[in-house]
């Protein structure tokens, strides 16, 4: 084999080689390109996604805000009443009521007794108005008798004649006493039947209000006591989960915020793909460079326009 023989040999090898390595160098910058147009748009997708997500978590954690300041409000309900701008505990308004309807009971119950007092002092009351109807009675009897005497004492001066006269005006003075002793006993008389009337109702009235039955009242205490007692229990229970809820609501806004921290990572992750983009550049560039150096080495082998189209 001749000299011009293996020069023949090594120019085949040569072209097969470089044609290779212009294939390899063109799917190479199509493949560059391909990275970088697929990492800026995975760069500007992750930026956007990371900024939609950070926007989510923090409407999240204004909403939890707002949940923590409502709870706190409904605490606030539900441990105590506002009454003509004074806030009163739900705790001072059963003790209150319990307080309240114990003495209204109590009172109940003192009059209660003190009408039986007054019962037992208007029975002797009307005994002794009938003493003195009995009294009365007996005055008029004698009244009765006094009438008698006089008209006798009358008929008797008649008879006498003058004898009889100075009598006869002592027995007229007794009728008339008699007349005036009579007409006082029957204003007293009824006077005393109208007082006994007057007690008589007086009685009956008391004895209705000595006869009230508390113990429906002494029931219904009880059973108030009971439901306060239970209205407190759940203000104080449903004041402790509200307590809990807040808490659990303030945690999570915390937890949403550090969240947000914790995703402002597209920076980063866009600085490193920048930094793929600029290595596959750079790469880019340094086959461009091996090119021009291939084309002046070697393009007298297969033609310079031919080699710059590849």
């Amino acid at each position: 084999m001749t000299r011009d023989d293996d020069k023949q040999l090594m120019g085949s090898a040569h072209e097969v080689h470089l044609r290779k390595w212009m294939d390899f160098g063109n799917q190479f910058s199509k493949t560059s390109d391909l990275i970088e147009k697929t990492l800026g748009e995975a760069s500007s997708l992750t930026e956007k996604k990371t900024l939609e997500l950070s926007h989510q978590f923090q409407l999240l954690a204004t909403s939890s805000v707002e949940n923590s300041r409502c709870m706190q409000e409904i605490i606030k309900l539900s441990h105590s009443v506002n009454i003509n701008g004074e806030e009163f505990e739900i705790r001072q308004i059963s003790a209150l009521l319990k307080e309240t309807f114990m003495s209204s009971i109590g009172c109940i119950l003192e009059i209660s007794k003190q009408a039986m007092v007054m019962i037992y002092i208007l029975d002797d009351a009307l005994k002794t108005l009938t003493h003195i109807e009995k009294s009365i009675h007996e005055i008029e009897v004698i009244n009765q008798k006094t009438k008698y005497l006089s008209l006798n004492a009358t008929i008797e001066a008649v008879r006498a004649g003058e004898a009889g006269e100075s009598f006869q005006v002592v027995a007229s003075e007794v009728r008339e006493l008699s007349n005036d002793t009579q007409t006082l006993a029957t204003n007293i008389r009824s006077q005393v039947t109208e007082m006994s009337e007057t007690l008589i109702n007086a009685q009956n009235i008391l004895q209705q209000v000595a006869r009230i039955d508390m113990s429906d009242n002494i029931l219904a205490k009880e059973r108030l006591e009971v439901m306060m007692e239970g209205l407190v229990d759940n203000s104080t229970r449903l004041s402790a989960i509200s307590k809990n809820v807040v808490e659990s609501v303030d945690q999570s806004n915390q937890s949403a915020r550090e969240l947000i921290s914790s995703i402002q990572f597209q920076d980063r992750v866009q600085e490193e793909f920048q930094n793929i983009i600029n290595v596959v550049k750079s790469l880019k560039q340094v086959f461009l460079k091996i090119k021009k150096g291939s084309l002046v080495d070697y393009g007298d082998i297969f033609g310079s326009e031919e080699f710059e189209n590849k």
